[in-house]
């Protein structure tokens, strides 16, 4: 094998490890713990604080009229702060995902009414 083409087989190599260890990065990163959220909510930091409603309003509009059923009147805050107290409150959340925590708040404060 040439010089040429063991450059060009090592240059592949190297790119290939470099997307595949960044894509498994990216993959794992979807997953958000309990824990994460209920640090979102504890801190006064406005990323932080954005994560979280950014958060919140991505589960509203994932599962809305799925799970839970919001009226038109609800609003931003309103969600977030359904979500703050169920998070704060004595239930016990620790077996479930962030995604699953929020979602759970969102169905016992909005419950859909029998069609």
């Amino acid at each position: 094998m040439s010089l040429r083409v063991r450059r060009l087989a090592l240059i592949f190599f190297f790119f290939t490890i470099g997307t595949t260890s960044l894509s498994a990065a990216q993959i794992q990163k979807q997953f958000v713990s309990l824990s994460e959220i209920r640090g979102w909510v504890a801190q006064s930091d406005t990323t932080r604080n954005k994560q979280f409603s950014a958060f919140v309003l991505g589960i509203h509009d994932a599962f809305n009229e799925l799970f839970f059923c919001t009226p038109q009147s609800v609003t931003r805050l309103d969600l977030e702060e359904t979500v703050r107290l169920y998070l704060n409150s004595d239930v016990n959340l620790e077996r479930l995902s962030g995604a699953d925590a929020v979602r759970q708040a969102m169905s016992e404060a909005y419950a859909c009414r029998k069609r």
